[in-house]
């Protein structure tokens, strides 16, 4: 480490503007220190081409490029609370992160965490081969519809572990449990939608066609371990019990069950335990034979009125098996009041709702939202369902 430290007040002369704010483009070719004190905004990208000691706390609104150096202590804090797309780049683990911005965080590098990962609004969303890692002494807490890893995160250690995930909307946690492993441990899992159609083995009549998860053993081996999946309603289950979890080599091969040992919730939003270890590499729900299949349908669970695909700008209600009669879609806000309604089947799969009040024609503030959609489908059978809406703005 250099011994020559430019301590923040002496930053302040050439970059800081508004107390202890950065604005405009910001591209570092000497030693910054944050003193452990100190609270430092960078309201621009921050390209770090030399030495960055943080002992206090760095908040970015917008891109990280790091191809200097980054040392922190176990106390220092790195925020992302851009509420645009932030592009992250850096080689250096860091010790404590925060994600807490509306905007997605592009990862353009991998993301070491040695301490503590925090999501709670914006998600992680890794590119190419790129993925995000704690380490053994770390963890990641958090995790919901608005923010999660999209894409492959790995966590060291024996212990449980708890994979906040999803892809695009959809927020997909995985756990696996009961581990029981001689060498040290680094575990993957991502989930993506299905590359093709499943195919049912062993003990399955039928595989969900939504999406897949894959494991990655990145070091070490374990004997026993068991996977809990997820029912996000669009399965096509009429009971969370008549469900397994199926096992495949690839996702090419066909799914052997490993069971239902334990299920939570209903198959609109539940959890599902294999009953058995798993001893393969890919995942997904399957249909046991003999049990009854309702309907699919689809919720999208976020939308946002900019965003640049039209289909992500409003909530549909996407399915070939709902009839009009019956039908409904209720949103409310926090307080319980309907902000919207709908009793046609044929409108919100065509139009849906744009994320603006029924009565008032006001776009609705950025916020999470509850809904609830019921009715019947074609082989009448009926079902109903309450999930949450993130409105991002």
């Amino acid at each position: 480490m250099n011994l020559k430290r430019i301590l923040l007040v002496a930053i302040y002369l050439s970059i800081v503007w508004d107390g202890s704010t950065c604005l405009g483009q910001f591209v570092n070719q000497s030693l910054i220190y944050i003193t452990p004190s100190t609270d430092l905004f960078v309201n621009s990208n921050l390209f770090n081409e030399s030495e960055l000691l943080n002992e206090g706390s760095l908040t970015l609104k917008r891109d990280y490029i790091n191809t200097g150096t980054y040392e922190d202590l176990p106390s220092a804090l790195v925020l992302l609370e851009g509420d645009t797309v932030q592009q992250i780049k850096t080689k250096d683990q860091i010790n404590k992160l925060v994600v807490n911005g509306l905007g997605d965080k592009i990862l353009l590098s991998n993301l070491d965490s040695k301490g503590e990962i925090k999501l709670i609004v914006g998600k992680i969303i890794t590119t190419d081969s790129f993925y995000v890692h704690v380490s053994k002494d770390g963890k990641i807490e958090g995790g919901s519809s608005g923010s999660f890893v999209d894409g492959k995160l790995f966590l060291e250690g024996f212990d449980n572990k708890n994979f906040p995930i999803g892809k695009r909307s959809v927020y997909s946690p995985v756990t696996i449990t009961d581990i029981r492993a001689r060498d040290s441990l680094v575990l993957g899992i991502e989930m993506f939608p299905t590359p093709g159609k499943l195919k049912a083995g062993l003990g399955i009549d039928s595989m969900s066609q939504q999406r897949i998860y894959k494991l990655h053993v990145a070091s070490g081996k374990f004997t026993d371990a068991f996977i809990t999946l997820p029912v996000l309603g669009d399965e096509g289950l009429n009971d969370i019990e008549d469900a397994v979890v199926g096992e495949s080599k690839d996702s090419i091969s066909v799914f052997r069950s490993i069971g239902n040992g334990i299920s939570r919730g209903d198959a609109s939003s539940g959890l599902i335990k294999s009953q058995s270890p798993i001893k393969a590499f890919y995942f997904g729900l399957g249909i046991p034979v003999n049990t009854e299949v309702a309907g699919v349908y689809y919720v999208p669970s976020a939308l946002s009125p900019l965003a640049p695909n039209i289909e992500d700008q409003v909530i549909k209600v996407y399915s070939r098996d709902i009839i009009s009669d019956g039908f409904y879609f209720r949103v409310y806000d926090k307080s319980g009041h309907t902000i919207f309604e709908s009793f046609s089947y044929n409108d919100m799969s065509t139009y849906g709702w744009d994320g603006r009040n029924l009565f008032s024609g006001i776009l609705e503030n950025a916020d999470v939202y509850h809904f609830q959609i019921g009715g019947e489908f074609y082989n009448g059978i009926k079902f109903k369902k309450t999930g949450i809406i993130t409105l991002v703005r």
